[in-house]
């Protein structure tokens, strides 16, 4: 199990959004692989592909104050929980020990944990397949391309020596799906190389 970073506020079966309160170095980032437990038992799989800081009534009203101390100000930051939300593209869900990469039969509900998949969670969604690269780029909505670059760099690093391997097969897999649309194609990899 990973450690929880939000709980479900909304959610359908290819995307939800998350919030929570934490600390500035505590916040999820763009192309995280998290997991939720849905209501039927099964784990649902998903890329963080938005993350957004919301303002409150402390920061609304301090940031009117004429002549605000710097070290205030970092204080404020760095020393108090911020109100985080996040969004998740649904990439997959594993159910009875089966991993499919495909739309849940069901979201996951409101308040429902969100948590960070631990790195064997990671490898083992990365070696059931690339039918999650067809899902990212059909969601509606997301930066797709940057999403897929992020997470398959994010993939490699957790597979070690097997990443260099992992990259090679996905570029497979994109060119398979990007073939009609190399510019598109040819700027996914050159994110993936960087």
């Amino acid at each position: 199990m990973g450690q929880e970073i939000g709980r479900v506020l909304q959610a359908n079966t290819t995307n939800f959004t998350a919030g929570c309160r934490m600390m500035l170095q505590d916040i999820p980032s763009f192309g995280d692989f998290v997991r939720v437990i849905a209501q039927d038992g099964s784990i649902i799989y998903g890329f963080i592909y938005n993350v957004a800081i919301q303002s409150d009534p402390t920061v609304r009203q301090l940031i009117t104050a004429p002549d605000l101390p710097e070290e205030y100000i970092k204080d404020q930051i760095e020393n108090r929980l911020l109100p985080v939300e996040f969004s998740v593209a649904v990439v997959g869900y594993k159910r009875r020990g089966l991993i499919r990469q495909e739309p849940p039969p069901q979201p996951p509900l409101p308040f429902s944990i969100v948590e960070t998949s631990s790195p064997e969670e990671i490898k083992e969604f990365a070696l059931s397949g690339f039918n999650f690269l067809r899902t990212l780029l059909n969601i509606p909505g997301i930066p797709s391309d940057d999403v897929i670059a992020v997470a398959l760099r994010r993939i490699a690093s957790s597979l070690g020596k097997e990443g260099h391997y992992f990259l090679v097969d996905a570029g497979r897999e994109l060119t398979k799906l990007l073939y009609q649309d190399t510019a598109r194609l040819e700027s996914i990899l050159r994110r993936i190389k960087s």
